[in-house]
């Protein structure tokens, strides 16, 4: 499975993520390919599917967003759709549910979207997905209002992960935009 981590401070955003795969069997791989990626002004971190995540990565083309436009009216409007029909075009929507949830950064914003195409924002300026994401929620929580940077933060979160989750690992990659 996997972490995938973001924090923004409303002017930049970073999301980072772990390199393992497992499988069912509890078979353990290191990939060379990012859960986190960047595509134009967006990051874009994927748990669970890596079919998914492939295909975001070398085929999704970013819907253009229109200057001053809301970035969360956007990624409902324009992002959500056209992301759908790339998903159903490769049969990884079974019951209107993807087979993934993603983080996206973008310029001093973080959005998750969850398996049903739900966007969310949320308050508290971090979010979590994967086996891993409580952990790192947990940690994201616990180093709030410390003087540590924020990718020192989102390292730390994924680290602790990777301590007390079987399922992720290093190493781990962290991208910034804004």
């Amino acid at each position: 499975m996997t972490a995938v981590v973001g924090y923004t401070d409303g002017t930049r955003t970073w999301v980072g993520a772990d390199s393992l795969a497992t499988d069912l069997f509890n078979s353990k791989s290191t990939l060379t390919s990012a859960k986190v990626f960047r595509k134009g002004r967006v990051l874009i971190g994927y748990s669970d599917s890596f079919r998914v995540g492939q295909i975001l990565k070398h085929e999704f083309t970013v819907p253009r967003m229109v200057k001053d436009a809301d970035q969360h009216t956007w990624a409902v409007t324009v992002f959500i759709p056209a992301l759908e029909k790339l998903m159903r075009s490769h049969g990884l929507v079974v019951d209107n549910v993807m087979e993934s949830e993603l983080i996206l950064g973008l310029p001093g914003r973080l959005l998750g979207v969850s398996s049903d195409f739900g966007v969310h924002e949320y308050r508290c300026g971090y979010a979590a997905v994967g086996s891993g994401g409580d952990l790192c929620l947990g940690t994201m929580f616990a180093t709030e209002g410390s003087d540590m940077k924020p990718t020192q933060r989102i390292r730390k979160a994924l680290q602790a992960a990777e301590r007390f989750n079987n399922s992720v690992g290093a190493p781990f990659s962290v991208l910034s935009v804004g």
